[in-house]
């Protein structure tokens, strides 16, 4: 468990409020940095989780501070080696080596926050990498043994040799009513592809293949050179827990062997979170947490996820997937909302339309949000990440007065994001 992110603060770009409204915790002091980190393991987190717009300075002094109180530590980062240099243990993300492959920092960093900041989309970004600067990055993760995930399953699957095969599995699962899956589920799912099947032209597409190589290189290179992979989910633009089996079968695509893809969804992990005296690998003495699958993976990477049985902490537990809830309480929705929304028209008159409206909201839309008028659903459709698009029928703006517009996540009982308010008037 990371919890929050411990960040640093900026007012440069857009891009720093992607971090802000998702909980970073910011700090501007070492001893700020200190007490955030010493905080975290008072409340039982295990892992400290660095955003890239903490400075390296301040990274150090997070380092240091965490390997003090026996902590990994997992960063985001514009430049990779510096991060590897200020101690952290793992970089997460392609974009993060990506963005460092360029050496002109300020290009780097434009093309980093333009990216967080919705101006370029991270499949369309990945084809600005520089493969012929990718040893220097290597090297000083390799030299510092940094771990790495890449999670590039999560954009970039389905350009993937086993899309059909990753489809089918994802739509048993969404499919299956016994799972009882949120709708939003289903719609960060499909996201993925509609995104690059459907909506990118022809020259976005294959701009974002390039990216999709230029991934798969990093990949090749990193695990010949002897670099710590490992793997997760990163959801949300798929299933948690399943894009990280998909992700194990792009490595082994990518060129890495099976026995290290799996290595680096169990003992490479568990190494780089100081955790495997107890996890990571079978061996006597260590916790009984098995997953026993139908097939050899060395010969069909996928078979990971033929799962035909799971011991935990010693004792076999029931895999069938019925009406599973996350039992953790939580206050945001399945991605989180926009604080403020724009609407347009302001005004109408009643028993008027059918009528398009216009809803905004920075950086915080997704296909699986809803508008609602006087907390009622109306036809919604996916614009872009900083607008919807509803249709108010004429028979709910029926009587004059003052409507209520909010957005809620498809599927999810709460919560709802903060009101604007549409005008109707009288007719005349």
């Amino acid at each position: 468990m990371s919890g929050r992110a411990i960040g640093g603060v900026s007012t440069e770009h857009d891009a720093f409020g992607s971090r802000t409204f998702r909980g970073n915790i910011l700090v501007t002091t070492p001893e700020e940095v200190r007490r955030a980190v010493q905080r975290k393991k008072e409340v039982g987190c295990e892992v400290l989780k660095v955003n890239e717009f903490l400075s390296l300075d301040l990274l150090k002094v997070a380092c240091d501070e965490a390997h003090r109180l026996d902590m990994a530590v997992a960063a985001h980062s514009w430049d990779v080696v510096g991060s590897v240099k200020a101690g952290v243990d793992s970089i997460e993300h392609i974009w993060s080596v990506g963005y460092s492959s360029i050496p002109y920092a300020p290009a780097r960093r434009k093309l980093a926050e333009d990216r967080l900041g919705g101006v370029i989309d991270q499949e369309l970004a990945g084809a600005y990498y520089q493969t012929e600067n990718y040893d220097a990055v290597i090297g000083a993760m390799v030299e510092h043994k940094v771990a790495w995930t890449p999670t590039i399953a999560k954009w970039l699957r389905p350009f993937s040799p086993s899309a059909a095969r990753f489809r089918e599995r994802e739509n048993q699962i969404v499919n299956n009513p016994d799972a009882d899956l949120p709708p939003a589920v289903r719609a960060v799912t499909d996201n993925a592809y509609d995104k690059l099947l459907k909506r990118y032209t022809p020259a976005q597409r294959e701009q974002a293949k390039v990216g999709y190589e230029k991934a798969n290189e990093f990949i090749r290179r990193f695990v010949e050179s002897g670099g710590i992979l490992k793997e997760g989910s990163d959801p949300p633009r798929g299933m948690a827990a399943l894009l990280m089996h998909q992700a194990l079968a792009m490595d082994v695509e990518a060129g890495v062997p099976p026995m290290k893809a799996i290595q680096a969804a169990t003992l490479n992990v568990a190494k780089t979170f100081k955790k495997n005296k107890d996890y990571g690998s079978v061996e006597p003495g260590k916790v009984a947490d098995l997953s026993i699958v139908d097939g050899d993976p060395l010969k069909e990477i996928w078979m990971t996820q033929n799962v035909k049985m799971v011991i935990m902490d010693g004792k076999a537990i029931n895999i069938g997937f019925t009406k599973y809830k996350n039992p953790i309480a939580s206050f945001y929705s399945y991605q989180s909302l926009p604080l403020e929304l724009e609407i347009s028209p302001l005004f109408l008159v009643e028993g008027s339309g059918p009528t398009v409206l216009k809803v905004r909201g920075q950086g915080g839309m997704w296909p699986f949000h809803r508008v609602l008028l006087n907390g009622k659903p109306l036809p919604t459709s996916f614009v872009s990440k900083d607008e919807l698009k509803a249709t108010i029928p004429p028979e709910a703006i029926a009587k004059a007065g003052t409507y209520i517009v909010t957005l809620k996540c498809e599927g999810e009982s709460f919560p709802e994001s903060h009101r604007a308010h549409l005008v109707v008037g009288f007719r005349p």
